[in-house]
């Protein structure tokens, strides 16, 4: 169902009087298509061509962008693990900017082997693997010991599980995950081990994320945060959203297993699309979704839906936005498939 708009216009007169005080200098380092000319002062208004009213040229954009998130129906996620148990879930797109709680566990820098100390200047590519570890309690505490201590001559930059996420080596020193060597990027190579045609990059200027893979995980929280983090780490350092790669893209190995055996890694990008675009329209924004109590039990902050209980369920849920000390409340239905 398409979205029924709500504005309550709250302190109306208070604005009128302190406009010029409440004005925001709004600066994003990049954003797509026409974001790029929002300064968001009080000569950004614009009409809604539905509602005739004078609205912020950013609550604009963002009810686009509300309209492209919006799921009619909320069809069923499948992902096939390393343990070939088929796992389903489905995802409502609740999608907000959060502070991550990253715990940093950096590889002592006397381990060359592991982490070579190389630093660099720029950052083009975000990397996606998975451990391949299908080992029950393989955790990302588990990963980062074993990367800590074991100077095992590989590294990554990040492991994130359903709970948390750490952080082994800095953004800004080469870490080696990708299996292309030292190859700048665009420097063509053929791998033999995987009979395939590669480019260079991955580790020379990219940042390593390993989501894990255990037997008993929730895959979905784990995806969910990766994505958060990998569009965290897009726009920190103004790379868009073609710079999300997979592993597979710099040597040929069959990784993320997970995301490519499961015909999912588009939607991942996809997800880590709309948390880039968040981060870049819901600046000085609050945003709040808002489900009835008989629901909200069984859908996480995220919009995992955690019970079989919805399925084939119409459910009804508000998107509260807050910009400007004024609220603008959207109204949805989705059915459960």
């Amino acid at each position: 169902m398409k979205k029924i708009l709500i504005i309550v216009l709250a302190l109306f007169t208070v604005l009128l009087s302190s406009c010029e005080k409440n004005k925001i200098d709004y600066s994003p380092p990049i954003i797509e298509d026409n974001l790029d000319n929002i300064t968001n002062n009080e000569n950004n208004n614009l009409k809604d061509e539905e509602t005739n009213i004078i609205k912020d040229e950013r609550i604009i954009l963002i009810e686009e962008f509300l309209d492209k998130i919006y799921q009619e129906q909320v069809k069923q996620i499948h992902f096939n693990t390393f343990s070939n148990i088929n796992k389903s879930y489905s995802l409502l797109y609740f999608i907000d900017v959060e502070e991550l709680n990253i715990d940093s566990k950096l590889v002592d820098a006397k381990y060359k082997d592991t982490r070579p100390g190389i630093t660099r200047d720029k950052i083009e590519w975000i990397v996606i693997h998975d451990t391949g570890n299908n080992k029950v309690g393989a955790t990302g505490l588990n990963h980062s010991n074993y990367i800590q201590n074991s100077n095992p001559g590989v590294s990554w930059h990040y492991t994130v599980d359903e709970e948390y996420i750490y952080q082994h080596i800095p953004d800004n020193e080469v870490a080696y995950h990708a299996g292309d060597g030292l190859r700048p990027t665009g420097t063509k190579w053929y791998s033999s081990k995987y009979n395939k045609t590669n480019y260079g990059g991955g580790n020379l200027n990219g940042i390593g994320i390993e989501t894990c893979v255990y037997n008993g995980i929730d895959y979905l929280e784990t995806i969910v945060t990766t994505a958060k983090l990998a569009a965290k780490l897009l726009y920190q350092y103004n790379l868009p959203i073609e710079s999300l790669k997979k592993h597979y893209d710099f040597s040929g190995k069959n990784c993320p297993q997970v995301l490519i055996n499961s015909y999912y890694f588009q939607e991942f990008r996809n997800l880590t699309s709309y948390y880039l675009e968040a981060y870049k329209l819901f600046k000085d924004v609050d945003v709040e979704y808002i489900c009835d109590e008989n629901i909200k039990q069984y859908i996480t902050e995220d919009g995992i839906i955690k019970s079989n209980l919805l399925k084939s369920k119409i459910i009804e849920y508000k998107i509260r936005i807050t910009y400007k000390d004024v609220e603008y409340i959207y109204e949805y239905q989705t059915i459960i498939n």
